[in-house]
């Protein structure tokens, strides 16, 4: 069986909207005009949709909701962003079908990110010390979580809250990651565990 070959000038949909980088900020500023709440209602209506012109979209709504949005984000279909107003977003990133994004604690993703499909990153989780109290009411706690630049997270995978992943690392698909990841380590499994290094 032969494998496909992809050229190196296939574009990704993160790099097609170079060129749109006018009307990209002359709908990020149109936008903009509406309140915080609607733009985020917005941004999760377009979830449901396909296509470049959704990407597109979702990406000009993104710029005037995040608290920071650098170039060239791919939001694809049915990626859900709660709390979205506390990501902080780098250059080059690519988020693929289905993520959810779970920002309460805040999020930050730096530069040339990959995102699989069905990706969760969670920066906040239930608080369940007391075995005498429903865990239900015992609240939460929040951390954030850094992704720093050059990272590709396989799908399926899971960042848990608090989780620091080092610049050039990889997870492998459906890995559970509890803890910090080293630079140019590559780590997989549930929980995560280092498979190798990459250099």
């Amino acid at each position: 069986m032969k494998g496909v070959k992809v050229t190196l000038n296939e574009k990704r949909n993160r790099d097609k909207y170079k060129k749109y980088g006018f009307f990209i900020w002359f709908l990020s500023r149109i936008i903009r005009i509406l309140p915080i709440h609607a733009r985020i209602f917005y941004i999760n209506r377009l979830n449901r949709r396909s296509g470049k012109i959704a990407i597109g979209l979702r990406y000009a709504a993104l710029r005037t909701i995040a608290r920071e949005c650098g170039e060239n984000v791919a939001i694809d279909e049915g990626v859900i962003l709660y709390n979205p107003e506390n990501l902080k977003l780098g250059n080059n990133i690519s988020i693929n079908q289905f993520c959810y994004l779970q920002a309460r604690g805040g999020i930050t993703i730096g530069d040339n990110v990959s995102i699989g499909h069905m990706v969760t990153i969670m920066s906040s989780e239930h608080v369940f010390t007391d075995i005498h109290k429903p865990i239900k009411d015992q609240g939460i706690q929040v951390k954030s979580v850094v992704i720093e630049n050059n990272v590709w997270i396989g799908a399926k995978a899971t960042i848990m809250m608090g989780v620091h992943i080092g610049q050039g690392a990889i997870i492998a698909a459906g890995a559970v990651v509890t803890k910090d990841v080293a630079p140019n380590t590559i780590v997989g499994g549930v929980p995560a565990r280092v498979i190798r290094k990459r250099v």
